[in-house]
């Protein structure tokens, strides 16, 4: 394992050495590629957001003596995935909240972030009350038993921090519509992400008939992950007339500290584990206009003992707003 983080940290030093002389040019250019709306300062839009914050537990045995839904273990949230909410900006800072179609004291989205051209950190905050235990299609797994937990809790909560190489790719154009991409930019990018998610429930969540496959695990309550991520990525966007296309994707290493509720008492270990995430954002900015929508998925692995944890962040969400 350390042979490989190593490699992979060699191999983000040489990216960055290797990218930064690539452009010696463009730095006067990328004022001409982004509008920045000096005289609007102020952005709003309405969002309709599909967000599916899963929990899944995968076993790395193969044994012969467990069915095919007896060692895997999926957790999503049960209903709360879609949410109405608004997306306030002004110049360099963003809020956005969103919560429940249902109940204002359901699942809830927020997140705050500031991006200068080079510079950039995205705070969020994410609840959700009320897990299912899922097939691999997505829907409530009937073989299992109990397979909803209603008082069961997720939280996700931490920053993204942002250093783009280059000047002439705008994170706020691509994903917040608070300025406008003019030409094609892209840009190498290295992202620090502290991060903080936790699951709890008041009584075990590995279904009865499981529990013995699951070993030590068996009594799972919940359990808090400390994770630090430091990844290298890309991004850009392609605008055509007033259209756009924007992506973005990182891989990197991320560092767990994580203590496991089983029982009456605690385990605690250590990890080193794979991170990446990927955005992608379509839609129409005009100088005063703007609708479409981005995907995001933002993927952190982890272990219990033999069993493979992916914590898997989801979203889809739809927008429409103005510039004043």
């Amino acid at each position: 394992m350390k042979n490989k983080i190593t490699i992979i940290l060699s191999s983000i030093f040489v990216f960055f050495l290797f990218t930064g002389y690539l452009r010696a040019d463009d730095e006067a250019n990328s004022n001409q590629k982004i509008t920045q709306f000096e005289d609007k300062s102020f952005t709003f839009k309405a969002t309709y957001t599909y967000a599916d914050l899963s929990l899944l537990m995968l076993s790395t045995e193969d044994r012969s003596d467990v069915p095919d839904d007896g060692m895997d273990l999926n957790y999503y949230p049960d209903e709360d995935t879609e949410k109405l909410g608004f997306e306030v900006s002004y110049q360099a800072f963003t809020f956005s909240c969103s919560f429940s179609r249902k109940t204002f004291s359901g699942s809830q989205d927020m997140f705050l972030s500031y991006f200068e051209r080079k510079f950039g950190a995205e705070a969020f905050y994410q609840y959700y009350k009320g897990v299912m235990l899922a097939d691999n299609d997505g829907n409530l797994n009937e073989n299992l038993s109990p397979n909803t937990f209603d008082d069961m809790k997720m939280y996700n909560a931490g920053i993204s921090l942002y250093y783009f190489l280059f000047d002439d790719f705008s994170y706020k154009a691509a994903f917040y519509q608070s300025e406008k991409q003019n030409r094609f930019g892209w840009s190498p990018f290295l992202k620090v992400k502290p991060q903080f998610f936790r699951f709890k429930n008041s009584d075990f969540i590995v279904p009865d008939s499981q529990k013995g496959y699951w070993g030590d695990y068996g009594e799972l309550k919940g359990g808090d992950f400390y994770n630090g991520t430091i990844a290298v990525g890309l991004g850009g966007t392609i605008p055509i007339w007033n259209f756009y296309l924007s992506a973005m994707s990182s891989v990197g290493i991320a560092f767990n500290h994580q203590i496991i509720d089983v029982g009456d008492t605690s385990i605690t270990s250590n990890e080193k584990n794979f991170y990446w995430d990927i955005k992608i954002s379509c839609g129409f900015n005009s100088d005063s206009f703007f609708a479409g929508f981005w995907w995001m998925n933002d993927s952190l692995y982890s272990s219990l003992g033999p069993y493979d944890v992916q914590l898997i962040n989801q979203q889809v969400r739809l927008f429409v707003g103005f510039r004043y």
